[in-house]
């Protein structure tokens, strides 16, 4: 994705995709979705989200995944964290956390709300917020992790469901403290 270079115009990109996705016209919500990689901007994730939650076309789907997985723009971090918190894609929370790692988007900035998912959320969407921990380029600081391990550590006594996922976020956040 490139900066499309007005407010105006990304405006009036956004209209045009939300009116394309609105259409359920296959052909042309994928052809809209595959110009993005050319002309998108990470304020455009919000429409592909709610594209992505909404659509029943598993071509559409696909292709909206394709694009996040391959974002490659570490702008687009805060919109996906946003939308991680936002109970209206709770449904596809997993893609978007997959997006971190497939993307290698830096996801340490937000190391405290990753971690906070983990905890509240079920096994899948814990082990894509593991995946993101083990996948990190660059070390949590030690305070970081003496903060974020208290909290995984009271976690893990509250849901057995995620135990091993949580302590396994534990090992792995140790290992960075002794890396």
């Amino acid at each position: 994705m490139k900066v499309v270079k007005s407010k105006v115009q990304l405006a009036k990109q956004e209209e045009t995709l939300r009116k394309v996705f609105a259409s359920n016209d296959e052909e042309k919500t994928v052809k809209a979705i595959k110009k993005l990689r050319e002309n998108g901007h990470p304020q455009l994730i919000v429409p592909l989200l709610d594209l992505l939650s909404a659509t029943e076309n598993d071509t559409v789907f696909s292709t909206v995944v394709s694009l996040l997985n391959d974002l490659k723009d570490q702008d687009a971090a805060r919109p996906l964290i946003d939308a991680l918190n936002d109970e209206k894609y709770e449904g596809i929370r997993v893609f978007i956390l997959q997006t971190f790692w497939q993307s290698r988007l830096d996801a340490l900035p937000y190391l405290d709300e990753i971690v906070n998912l983990a905890i509240k959320s079920d096994y899948m969407v814990t082990l894509e917020c593991l995946t993101i921990v083990e996948s990190f380029k660059n070390a949590p600081t030690d305070e970081e992790i003496v903060e974020v391990n208290t909290q995984l550590k009271d976690a893990i006594m509250d849901d057995p469901e995620n135990k091993d996922l949580l302590a396994g976020m534990i090992d792995e956040l140790n290992n960075y403290m002794i890396g």
